[in-house]
């Protein structure tokens, strides 16, 4: 089973290259740095001309001993998400104290204690046009739970 590597390892790379050791609470971004530094690039598996969080998970594992992770998150300011796969299809879940600005107009927010929540199908519907927080309360409740506490109501 492969996820792709998204850009939320970005971030986690940049902390590593500046000497940051800790990372705020519930960030499960990853430090690309050995995988850029490796001189075995070649032999990691690609997807679609991507790596894979399969691939990159097991380098990791031999490279730094870190288990593999079974959910992404990230957050700044006022907002936390998380990404994860399970129920034959992959999550996003975007909680915003306030305002989720920047979202797509289509995207109708849910409102609940001053947070807007937004779930989307990530893989069928990449560019989070439509928010499915009210027609799958199971995968909302779930990926509620892998935020910090205080993130999103019911956490």
């Amino acid at each position: 089973h492969s996820l792709p590597v998204a850009t939320l390892d970005l971030p986690g790379t940049f902390l590593d290259y500046a000497g940051v050791k800790d990372r705020a609470e519930g960030m499960t971004t990853r430090s690309l740095r050995s995988l850029l530094e490796a001189e075995a690039l070649a032999s990691i598996s690609t997807v679609e001309g991507g790596l894979t969080v399969e691939s990159v998970s097991r380098f990791r594992l031999e490279e730094d001993g870190e288990p593999p992770r079974e959910y992404v998150s990230s957050g700044l300011a006022e907002w936390r998400m998380v990404v994860k796969s399970f129920n034959h299809g992959t999550f996003k879940l975007v909680c915003c104290n306030g305002e989720c600005d920047g979202r797509p107009q289509s995207a109708i927010a849910t409102v609940e204690d001053d947070f807007q929540l937004l779930l989307f199908d990530a893989v069928n519907d990449p560019f989070d046009t439509t928010n499915i927080a009210t027609s799958k309360p199971g995968v909302l409740r779930t990926l509620r739970s892998l935020l910090p506490e205080g993130w999103c109501p019911g956490t």
